[in-house]
């Protein structure tokens, strides 16, 4: 896939604070390393490499690609797919915190709240639908954990911190929101359908599986 990197503008004077509260993180390759129990890390989400170069989330046998149209920022109209992206084909503000403050200097962007890419789905569905629930409970802290140390703790007064909550049980999804809203978190996201918290995904051999979580869902926050 093509990846042209288009020249920065001029950064843009804020006449007025803009916070953004719908954007969206492509998570870093090593969201996980060290985050995870001694016991599950092995098991945690990794980054693999096809032999064709393209790169994809492995996650309890299952891909996820980094589907190119979740980060065509700063890249001509005409290269938007939703063919697989590298790492190395993004514009790094879409994975690294300091390039992601430096891409809202250029836009006039004061604050930015950000929700998960697939590999951990809607609102977390991803973990909340997996095969061992030890594990994806695991992953949804680990995940929860990167976000306020790194994406949010970096640089605490331009990133409204979010926490995904644990779907598969109402009681730590409950402490979930309730931690969104105390000194540390700001944030949380539910889907309209928590009965069914599975998301779309193509096994690892080939075959394809859908789960019934609605794209639909809610973004629960405050300033």
């Amino acid at each position: 896939m093509a990846s042209t990197r288009l020249p920065d503008p001029e950064p843009r004077a804020i006449v007025a604070p803009v916070i953004s509260v719908d954007d969206h993180l492509i998570e870093p390759p090593d969201l996980f390393d060290g985050r995870m129990p001694a016991g599950l890390a092995a098991r945690a989400p990794r980054v693999l490499e096809r032999d064709d170069g393209d790169e994809y989330w492995l996650f309890e046998g299952r891909e996820y690609p980094n589907v190119g149209l979740n980060a065509v920022v700063g890249r001509p109209r005409e290269e938007w797919s939703m063919e697989p992206a590298r790492f190395d084909q993004m514009r790094p503000g879409c994975f690294d915190i300091d390039a992601r403050v430096a891409d809202m200097d250029i836009a006039g962007i004061w604050a930015s709240l950000c929700f998960p890419s697939l590999v951990a789905g809607f609102c977390g569905a991803v973990f909340s639908s997996a095969a061992d629930p030890e594990l994806g409970l695991a992953c949804t802290r680990a995940w929860n954990r990167w976000h306020l140390e790194v994406w949010a703790g970096t640089h605490p007064d331009r990133i409204i911190p979010l926490q995904l909550p644990w779907l598969a049980d109402v009681t730590l999804a409950a402490a979930a929101c309730r931690l969104a809203s105390s000194p540390s978190s700001n944030a949380t996201c539910c889907c309209n359908n928590c009965t069914r918290p599975a998301a779309a995904s193509r096994s690892a051999s080939g075959g394809s599986s859908a789960g019934g979580l609605s794209s639909n869902i809610f973004h629960s926050s405050r300033a």
